[in-house]
């Protein structure tokens, strides 16, 4: 049984299929092209795909800066500001790229957080994303379309 690439919860997301690119990156053993994968240049890839990410990240919203924090288990944030956590996921060839508002201290929603992720919303859908998810099967395998230009 397949899944979709982790998110976290309440999170602004936008997808890119990283296989139609040629990166060879994965964590997961069964989805590897072995034929044709080099695990340094996988590295590389992934690494770059980061770099590029927090280089649009911090281009498009100033008051961003590099980071390395887990979000959960499985979601990467790779830049942050005082409001929000951007970052980003990925399984089997498909990579999730990610906003979402932080809590306060002490855990709790931050309401001035959330309205700053929710005004740049529509930017971020802009800039980043190949595709948009457009629905999950009951075996959690996602269905994404392409995004139009």
């Amino acid at each position: 049984m397949g899944r979709s690439v982790s998110t976290p919860r309440d999170a602004i997301v936008a997808y890119y299929d990283v296989t139609e690119h040629g990166h060879g990156w994965d964590d997961e053993n069964d989805c590897v092209d072995y034929d044709n994968f080099c695990e340094f240049q996988a590295g590389d890839d992934w690494d770059y795909f980061k770099e590029w990410m927090v280089e649009k990240a911090t281009e498009l919203f100033p008051s961003m800066s590099e980071c390395e924090e887990w979000v959960g288990r499985e979601d990467l944030a790779i830049a942050e500001n005082q409001l929000a956590y951007f970052g980003v996921s990925q399984y089997c060839g498909s990579a999730a790229v990610w906003i979402i508002a932080k809590e306060d201290y002490y855990g709790n929603e931050n309401p001035l957080a959330e309205n700053w992720v929710k005004q740049i919303t529509k930017k971020f859908h802009a800039n980043f994303g190949e595709f948009n998810r457009i629905g999950v099967f009951s075996n959690g395998e996602a269905v994404y379309e392409k995004k139009v230009a």
